[in-house]
């Protein structure tokens, strides 16, 4: 179990649109995403009741200043589903109410399973509805920590390294993980930590702020104050707009020990002295061992590059419509302050006058033939965008270039479990153990077209085969979607999932269809060179060679 609080980007936490995302409601087939969803203690009969009734505790309180609500997600191993029953979910959730001392608080929490790993979402309402006084978990990651391994001893689940009672928490940057995760490429930390030796001894070196300065520009990265900080400085890429803490360097790089060395921070004097010194810069490299197979990243650079032209002459439309509405907006704007100027109108008079212009401004801003003509195509050209390019960011590349049946793409995807610092011998020979990919799942595909195409390769063949087949004899429909590690997920009509992570296919324990689907395609997968264990099948070789060696005895 891998817990994680999440803090919203805006600093706006609505309990209302959070809960409808938890619960599906913004989903148009939620099912697809939800496997189940509860309140606890709230009293409401329905979603919008349960709503009224959690955000009238949050108004109750007008003192507190940070957020009113928590939002929590646990993530679960795939072979633990099988334990995970309704019954010990909503166990789960009381016990880590109870470690965080919100067990009387309201919450509402739903469990989805549209990715490789079912989690748990549980957003609390930091609002006591006994006193209405607003606790907030201090210390929460060992209180988490400390919840989850003794939920995991319990129920006998997979155990997870987690942080020990007693040591420090480990100097961690999520928002860095959650970017490298869900995007495959290297964050801004990873660069900076990468080169921390270079950096750090050239900070040894340095006498002054315009030596600090040089010494950063040489990996492309910049010091300036972090706004609202007092004294604490940020590191920043010289080159867009990715920053951290400059303690996340090392210890001795915060703020205030900076400037106790170098004295009150100082910009540079002159950038054009920082000319000429860089050696590197930071470029979001892909974490994947060889990642141009094929000449994908190159590929992907490429459509990256116009897709950004493409974005760059719809905003110059935008702003052209953007001119528009300014000047008619403008033109009342003038009206109304000729309004308020008039001396010799009475305030009622005067009021019920600037309200009839609002409304006009309103009614042409809404119906003027350019502007709406103008909004319309800016839609339209949006959508067309989207449609062209469905990525946005390396991983999204490699999973649309999965679907259209490239041949790498797919082992590009897994590779990065490997870690990209295998030498080529090695990833080659890995490569060549690995279980076969599925260049691309197409159920309406006609079997005579696949076993003539020559471009693909034979196991390619067999894999989408095996794949047909399983369809046509349990009958099931599936969609398919790939998690950023790879994984292939079948997305049931009911609700269940089979995951495919290579040698071994995960299904949904409390699905018949799920486990239907699972079974059938390991069998054409692998015959009899499988063996079940809890909510998977496992490729297993020595199956295979002890009926072989018992034939030959």
């Amino acid at each position: 179990m891998l817990p994680r609080r999440i803090i919203p980007k805006t600093g706006v936490h609505a309990y209302r649109l959070l809960a409808m995302y938890i619960c599906g409601h913004t989903e148009e087939k939620p099912e697809e995403k939800v496997l189940a969803s509860w309140f606890t203690n709230c009293d409401g009969e329905d979603f919008t009741e349960t709503m009224m009734e959690i955000e009238a505790v949050q108004d109750l309180n007008t003192t507190a200043k940070g957020f009113k609500t928590y939002h929590l997600m646990v993530s679960f191993r795939p072979e633990d589903e099988d334990k995970l029953t309704p019954e010990r979910l909503e166990a789960i959730d009381q016990k880590i109410a109870l470690a965080l001392g919100l067990e009387e608080h309201q919450r509402c929490c739903g469990v989805h399973k549209n990715t490789n790993n079912m989690h748990l979402h549980i957003a609390y309402n930091l609002i006591n509805p006994h006193n209405f006084n607003r606790i907030d978990p201090f210390m929460d990651f060992l209180k988490l920590a400390k919840a989850c391994r003794a939920i995991e001893q319990e129920y006998g689940l997979v155990v997870d390294p987690g942080m020990e009672e007693g040591k420090a928490p480990s100097r961690v940057n999520t928002k860095a993980q959650t970017f490298e995760a869900h995007s495959g490429q290297e964050s801004f930390d990873s660069y900076v930590k990468r080169h921390q030796k270079a950096l750090l001894k050239g900070l040894a070196a340095a006498g002054d702020w315009q030596d600090v300065h040089k010494a950063l520009a040489e990996y492309g990265i910049g010091v300036k104050p972090a706004k609202g900080r007092g004294d604490g400085l940020v590191l920043h890429d010289l080159h867009g707009r990715s920053y951290i803490k400059a303690s996340e360097l090392d210890r001795t790089t915060s703020g205030p020990a900076l400037q106790k060395h170098f004295g009150v921070y100082a910009a540079p004097r002159d950038y054009r002295q920082l000319d000429g010194v860089e050696r590197e810069r930071y470029s979001k490299a892909p974490l994947q061992a060889e990642p141009n197979r094929g000449n994908l990243y190159e590929g992907f650079l490429a459509a990256k590059a116009e897709k950004q032209k493409v974005w760059d002459e719809w905003n110059k439309q935008k702003d052209a419509a953007q001119q528009r509405h300014t000047e008619i907006s403008e033109k009342w704007n003038l009206r109304r302050k000729d309004i308020q100027e008039n001396k010799k109108l009475l305030p009622r008079d005067r009021w019920t006058l600037i309200q009839g212009i609002y409304l006009k401004r309103k009614t042409e801003l809404a119906e003027d033939a350019t502007l709406v003509a103008m909004k319309k195509e800016l839609d339209q050209q949006k959508q067309d965008i989207r449609s062209k390019y469905p990525f946005s960011s390396w991983t999204d590349y490699l999973k649309l270039k999965t679907l259209e049946g490239n041949e790498d793409a797919l082992d590009v995807l897994r590779s990065k479990k490997a870690g990209a610092d295998l030498d080529k011998a090695s990833l080659v020979a890995a490569q060549s153990r690995a279980e076969p990919h599925i260049p691309k799942l197409d159920f309406t595909a006609d079997k005579k077209a696949i076993l003539a195409n020559t471009a693909m390769l034979t196991k390619d063949k067999k894999a989408l085969m095996a794949i047909l087949t399983a369809k046509e004899k349990t009958q099931i429909d599936a969609k398919l979607t790939i998690s950023p590690s790879g994984v292939l997920i079948l997305n049931l009509p009911t609700g269940g999932t089979v995951r495919d992570s290579g040698k071994q296919l995960y299904f949904s324990k409390f699905d018949p269809q799920a486990s239907k689907m699972a079974e059938e395609l390991a069998k054409l997968k692998w015959g009899k060179m499988c063996r079940a264990e809890g909510n998977s099948f496992v490729f297993d070789r020595s199956r295979g060679q002890s009926k072989s060696q018992g034939m030959s005895r």
